[in-house]
């Protein structure tokens, strides 16, 4: 088997790196401060989740309101409690009380529970796109774009909008440069998503930013998009 734990990542990757490495994959999720392992989705049991919650642990959400649940399809803060907690960061008073409240960590990811108990990552907090009063899950449009098939990665942004505050905007990495339609990749979301999850623009590049860990760099991408770096390009499909 193989393990990854790092990032959600989507149904077509999943399939992808079992292909690729002729064996099952196994998805958990948690933090260093929760004992780094909270939920654990065996091999098949539901692609697309981080599994069910571990014997010992307690997983809720925390709703816009404070509220903590367990209910299902209901988007909130994924938080974690538990004796495998950390006590705090050490020589950090300050920082453990934002991040412990009322014995809850809270962990700045976004997810749901399905009606069998499987958690979802839903996205991060501080990457949601506000488009016109409504919440945007960047993961849920990238999902859709890669299982569409004709790219082999994809970020989603925000970006600046004089009306909307923010429209999402795609950042891919074709697999064939010269049979990329922007149109069919915003068909693609509006078949599966309502409109407002359609991307304002697709841009095409050769290769994501990534963080020292490998992790795509939203942040990056997001300042070079709002520095105009990818309008006069190649890039714009």
């Amino acid at each position: 088997m193989a393990r990854c734990s790092s990032a959600p990542i989507t149904e077509a990757l999943h399939c992808e790196v079992e292909a690729k490495l002729g064996c099952p994959l196994v998805i958990s999720y948690g933090l260093s401060e929760t004992t780094y392992t909270s939920t654990l989705n065996l091999p098949m049991a539901r692609i697309g989740s981080v599994g069910c919650v571990l014997p010992g642990q307690t997983v809720q959400l925390r709703t816009a309101d404070g509220t903590m649940t367990d209910a299902l399809d209901v988007e909130g803060e994924i938080c974690i409690a538990g004796p495998n907690l950390m006590t705090g960061y050490l020589g950090a008073a300050a920082a453990t009380s934002r991040t412990v409240t009322d014995g809850w960590l809270r962990t700045r990811d976004l997810g749901r529970f399905d009606d069998d108990g499987y958690l979802y990552v839903t996205g991060r907090i501080k990457d949601v796109i506000i488009r016109g009063g409504e919440n945007l899950s960047p993961l849920l449009i990238e999902s859709v774009i890669v299982a569409a098939g004709d790219v082999s990665a994809c970020c989603v942004v925000g970006q600046a909008d004089r009306y909307l505050g923010k429209v999402p905007v795609a950042v891919v990495v074709p697999k064939d440069l010269t049979a990329m339609d922007a149109a069919r990749v915003q068909d693609a979301v509006r078949k599966r998503l309502s409109r407002i999850y359609v991307p304002h623009d697709v841009m095409s590049v050769d290769s994501l930013p990534e963080t020292a860990v490998g992790k795509v760099d939203r942040k990056t991408l997001a300042a070079r998009l709002a520095a105009g770096l990818y309008d006069d390009s190649e890039a714009a499909i």
